[in-house]
């Protein structure tokens, strides 16, 4: 980075771009990729780009024959709009900003399905949309130019020119298609317009009688139902498209039993389709006994999934572990991308089954042959497939919470509850947990968490939070390269997949040396999650992130200033106030950590708030460590004579004292005298109103006694020895008595 900038100060890169045409074309494709690299690293490189009219000369480069040039100016394109639309949550992006990446984006589209454009820049441009799909700024524009019907054109390039179609092109596909519709679900106007366009394109080319404009409706469905499964299940549920697709299995057409095996194991994922999708169970048998392996291992998984679904004698549990066999052979013996993802799919789907999970566990081979697949495969279907496998051994799906009323309401009422397998049992689930990590189940993760893919990412997150579940285990993510990957999952994510990687972060630093499991300036990028995690609903979530901003807090200023700077002071005072003992207690603890940054003690000697108040009612609550915490920051903040007066003017701030050093442990009864004594030395003031008290000397002269340890007895002496000083002892009512 510093030789980027070093470079961008010399001002010489509108030079650069009006040199490019002239140089040769070794030259251009170094100097293309340099521009990629500046704009990675600079917004204002990519402005000076589209200033300079240098975008127009890149995007010709596009079109050039040399597959080269073409990699090196769809890299510049592509850090071109991450950095325009780089922003942080809660920003808004500048209308110059979003005017360029809307030029960017439209030229993308018309050439993402242009002929004449490599494989390699096809994919590079479908990757260059994903930033654009997830701003919210640029829905609108993206919904108007039609992006979803663009990208649904581009699938029947497999039918048409399969040379134009790869299946990294097709994951990328999948990937753009899948997290735009997930950012625009909250629009139901935006969402109900994809679903129609979706189904009319799909249902246009079923219309006729023409096998190949059927195959190719197919072929289109397919791809909608890895991106959006519910709409894909709903449009093959049509009973024309379905009739239509299991009458090309007539045909001798290898084309058209491979697309309708692979949307019918697509379909048969949901239980609410298996009354639709029932009678396809013996045609797939059927296919399965054919020789072309692509066809097979499509049909299996449609078997596989049908058949537990039907819940009949092929469900039992030698069938399944014949099952997972099959798949597994599909997965060791053929080294096609294609085959290896419908036989992890496969696995994935079987994995539901305990049973099946405890199998899969006994085979090291099984497992090590998924987690080499995802080392060599970035398929986005591949890796969602193989998260899924390992989301479903470690039990980390979501799971219906107990209601323990409810469930005797149903008993009272005969209702057959079902009830959790043995083999999902808290040994078993311990055991296949530890075998994951001893077989280095992290350096996987760790790959698959840059993945493009939301979905994948979610699952992901899951997975870590089961692994750090367990406190012995935390140590060996953090070894492998955990918390890293964990940094980014808790920032590049859905949400429920933030909370999960956030929630894992907490875990690891409620037990861990925070320097240790995230050094260096990863520990600071930690506290801007945890903040987040703060503002959830859920209690747990919440304890959890006070804990691990408490141990951070505790590590020094520098810290404390970070949480204040990520306005994280307002959410752990807001939490001061549940009702919840423990959330009450964790939020005091961590401001007792926060209130040695000179921001933070601002904020209390700032007026109209009763911040102080409230710290010195917590210290006389029955709570042990309550009481510890509170009084504990106060004995920082009563070194402030502002703050000694505000606690002077809370009525109780007497009682309190006395009760604190009437108990019987030192530490409170230390901190009581220490507050005091603060207060004390103040100012003469302060001081009076202490004397003016009428056991205040003599709570002092009581602390000196045999019965106080030394430096409760120190304390007070100082105090005591302050009051003299001050000459005020002797107008004492108490000492003339």
């Amino acid at each position: 980075s510093d030789g980027a900038q070093q470079f961008l100060n010399l001002g010489k890169l509108v030079n650069l771009i009006h040199l490019l045409p002239t140089l040769h074309k070794s030259s251009q494709k170094h100097i293309l990729f340099s521009f990629a690299a500046l704009c990675r690293f600079s917004v204002a490189t990519t402005l000076t780009i589209f200033d300079d009219e240098g975008f127009t000369l890149v995007n010709s480069y596009l079109h050039d024959e040399d597959i080269q040039l073409q990699n090196a100016s769809a890299s510049v394109v592509l850090h071109s709009m991450t950095s325009l639309l780089c922003i942080k949550e809660g920003e808004v992006i500048s209308e110059d900003f979003l005017q360029r990446a809307e030029d960017v984006a439209k030229q993308v589209m018309v050439l993402i399905s242009a002929p004449n454009v490599s494989l390699n820049v096809r994919a590079t441009l479908l990757d260059c949309l994903l930033p654009a799909v997830s701003c919210s700024s640029m829905q609108n524009f993206l919904m108007k130019h039609e992006l979803v019907k663009t990208i649904l054109i581009v699938g029947t390039f497999f039918f048409y020119s399969p040379k134009l179609f790869t299946t990294k092109i097709r994951g990328s596909m999948i990937t753009l298609l899948h997290n735009f519709i997930s950012a625009v679900k909250v629009n139901a106007n935006h969402f109900k317009t994809i679903q129609d366009t979706c189904y009319l394109y799909v249902l246009h080319r079923m219309k006729g009688d023409d096998p190949k404009y059927c195959i190719e409706g197919l072929t289109v469905l397919s791809l909608i139902a890895q991106a959006i499964p519910e709409l894909g299940n709903e449009i093959l549920g049509n009973e024309k498209i379905l009739s239509v697709a299991l009458s090309l299995c007539k045909s001798t057409d290898e084309i058209a039993h491979l697309i309708v095996a692979e949307n019918i194991a697509l379909a048969a994922s949901a239980q609410n389709r298996y009354s639709n999708l029932s009678d396809c169970l013996p045609l797939l048998k059927i296919l399965f006994q054919g020789t072309n392996p692509q066809i097979k291992a499509r049909a299996l998984v449609g078997i596989c999934k049908l058949s537990v679904l039907s819940k009949d004698e092929l469900t039992t549990d030698t069938a399944l572990e014949n099952f997972v066999i099959a798949c597994c052979n599909f997965l060791t013996n053929h080294p096609s991308d294609e085959i290896q993802r419908w036989a992890v799919e496969g696995l994935a789907f079987l994995s539901l089954s305990a049973h099946v999970k405890e199998f899969i566990c006994r085979n090291d081979e099984l497992i090590h042959s998924v987690l080499d697949l995802i080392a060599i495969n970035t398929d986005s279907s591949v890796q969602y497939g193989a998260a899924t496998l390992f989301v479903n051994i470690t039990n980390s799906y979501d799971q219906l919470q107990r209601n323990p009323e409810l469930e005797q309401l149903a008993r009272f009422s005969g209702e057959i509850l079902p009830t959790p397998h043995v083999l999902d049992g808290v040994e078993y689930l311990s055991r296949r947990i530890s075998l994951l990590l001893k077989l280095n189940i992290v350096p996987a993760l760790n790959q698959l968490s840059i993945s493009p893919s939301l979905a994948t990412r979610e699952q992901i997150s899951r997975i870590f939070l089961a692994l750090v579940e367990p406190q012995y285990n935390r140590g060996c993510v953090v070894q492998q390269g955990g918390g890293k990957s964990l940094i980014f999952l808790a920032k590049s994510n859905s949400k429920v997949g933030r909370n999960r990687a956030t929630q894992a972060i907490a875990k690891i630093l409620i037990t861990t040396n925070p320097q240790l499991a995230f050094p260096g300036e990863r520990l600071l990028e930690t506290i801007s999650s945890l903040i987040v995690l703060l503002k959830s609903e859920q209690q747990l979530l919440q304890f959890e992130a006070l804990l691990a901003l408490t141990n951070i807090s505790s590590l020094g200023a520098k810290f404390c200033r970070k949480i204040a700077y990520e306005k994280g002071i307002h959410w752990v005072e807001s939490l001061q106030f549940e009702d919840h003992q423990m959330l009450r207690r964790a939020a005091t603890e961590c401001m007792c950590n926060l209130v040695v940054c000179e921001e933070v003690k601002i904020l209390f000697r700032q007026e109209g708030n009763d911040r102080i108040k409230l710290l010195t009612l917590f210290s006389g609550e029955s709570d042990y460590n309550l009481r510890k915490a509170a009084t504990g920051a106060l004995c920082i903040l009563s070194e402030d004579p502002k703050i000694c007066r505000r606690i002077l003017n809370v009525e109780q701030y007497f009682e309190i004292t006395i009760e604190l050093l009437g108990s019987d442990d030192d530490e409170l009864q230390f901190r009581g005298i220490y507050i005091l004594t603060n207060i004390i030395f103040s100012g003469l003031e302060n001081a009076q109103t202490v004397l003016d008290f009428t056991r205040g000397l003599e709570i002092l002269e009581l602390c000196t006694t045999e019965n106080f340890s030394e430096r409760v007895k120190g304390i007070a002496k100082a105090g005591v020895e302050q009051l003299n000083s001050y000459g005020i002892v002797e107008s004492s009512n108490l000492i003339q008595n």
